[in-house]
């Protein structure tokens, strides 16, 4: 899915923001506070159409090309940019090269209808925050990253974040051409017209798509003859405005690719790498769990020690995660079920807009408490005390302030095995 700790290649100045795939997204401290967006406007079902058509054209052709240049900025700075290409064929092919702004060549993504595999002509890039073991340092220049791509179950998206040369995540997910759903699809809230440009000479049609209830915006102009985009641009509202653009050109439908483009063997002597778990970075069952202070929802304040006595779920989550806020009327069920017989459910967020997500919460009817303190100490807390900032992250504490387990990602049945090493009838709550 669309936070882990932010990672910078070697030719990124400033750092890369991006998201972890399947379970969390990377945290986007690095940027400049912005002003938030206005309120959701209504949905307008004619500009709405065009963006289901601009889908509906993605998912029509038999094959798929374009070049992108492709720029992220925070307060008017330039934080990244690089150019890449895309080429994709159905039923499940798909490639994708990125270039550094100075020419030299990044990552490349290359699907070949069941598994992909990630490789860097010019050594894989170091990276930010990410640690790097003196083995790994020796297989810089002879490595690559592989697992499997099944038909509509990979996401192009996810994986360009490790492509790097300035490449972090595109705005749309190419593998919706292979039929997968992007993350944040479910989650547009409204479409609007704003009229037509000409962007390189061709007619657009331009609309705004809102998502999340506004948490981010995407300016989309689509061709008038082919309905896939010229030019992008995405505005990600946390506590800081992060803005992405993306030009299109050299768009091509339906073109004969030869299929070896679309192939890809490790070269003799060459060796699989993947990052670091971020299991590592989780505090082990037992150890006594860090407290803190920090600012609520209402603006009040909440200690973890003031629930001695009580066992906590403490629950590290984003507005603009999708699993997380899928998660949280789960959460709130739980909560509503066994308050009353000892158990807190505690959300924190230390990275998003506070307005935005306290507006979010009570549309939901989410009623257990929340955090929402984007200050240093709940940075700290969030990303050093508890871990690296990967969300959504879970913790089950005892009343005593042990940890009882800890864990990664939305999942029904790692939540049952966590509570019933707790208590064997919160676990009968899970649905």
């Amino acid at each position: 899915m669309r936070i882990s700790p932010l990672f910078t290649s070697v030719e990124t100045p400033t750092p890369v923001t991006c998201f972890v795939a399947g379970i969390c997204w990377f945290g986007l401290a690095a940027f400049a506070q912005g002003a938030g967006p206005s309120a959701s406007p209504a949905d307008e079902p004619a500009a709405h159409a065009l963006y289901n058509q601009m889908i509906d054209a993605i998912h029509a052709a038999k094959s798929l090309s374009y070049a992108c240049r492709y720029d992220r900025e925070a307060k008017g700075i330039f934080k990244a940019g690089c150019t890449y290409r895309v080429w994709l064929k159905k039923p499940n092919f798909f490639r994708m090269e990125v270039t550094s702004l100075s020419g030299k060549q990044g990552g490349v993504l290359v699907g070949d209808g069941s598994t992909l595999w990630i490789s860097w002509p010019n050594g894989r890039p170091q990276w930010q925050f990410v640690p790097e073991s003196e083995a790994d340092k020796k297989t810089r220049f002879s490595s690559y990253m592989t697992r499997p791509a099944p038909l509509a179950k990979h996401s192009i998206w996810h994986e360009a974040r490790y492509l790097g040369y300035g490449m972090s995540y595109p705005i749309l997910d190419a593998s919706t051409f292979h039929g997968s759903l992007d993350s944040l699809e479910p989650h547009v809230s409204s479409v609007r017209s704003l009229g037509s440009e000409a962007i390189a000479g061709e007619e657009c049609s331009q609309i705004e798509v809102r998502v999340i209830d506004g948490q981010r915006t995407w300016w989309l102009w689509l061709s008038k003859q082919d309905h896939l985009p010229r030019k992008l641009k995405e505005i990600v509202h946390i506590r800081y405005d992060v803005v992405t653009i993306e030009t299109w050109s050299s768009v091509t439908t339906d073109a004969d690719i030869s299929d070896r483009l679309f192939a890809w063997k490790p070269p003799a002597g060459w060796s699989p790498w993947k990052l670091p778990e971020d299991e590592g970075s989780l505090l082990k069952p037992g150890s006594k769990a860090p407290d803190f202070e920090l600012t609520s929802l209402n603006g009040g304040h909440i200690r973890l020690s003031d629930y001695r006595g009580k066992a906590v779920w403490l629950c590290f989550w984003r507005i603009g995660c999708p699993p997380c806020i899928e998660h949280l009327p789960y959460l709130q069920q739980l909560y509503a079920k066994c308050k009353d017989q000892g158990l807190v459910v505690l959300g924190i967020d230390c990275a998003d807009d506070q307005k935005i997500t306290a507006d979010y919460l009570r549309k939901q009817g989410i009623t257990f408490p929340n955090i929402l303190d984007t200050s240093k100490a709940g940075e700290k807390v969030c990303y050093q005390e508890y871990g690296s900032g990967t969300v959504p992250m879970y913790y089950l504490i005892d009343e005593n302030g042990l940890i009882v387990d800890a864990w990664f990602g939305a999942s029904h049945e790692r939540d049952k095995a966590a509570l019933r090493k707790l208590h064997p009838t919160w676990a009968a709550a899970v649905p």
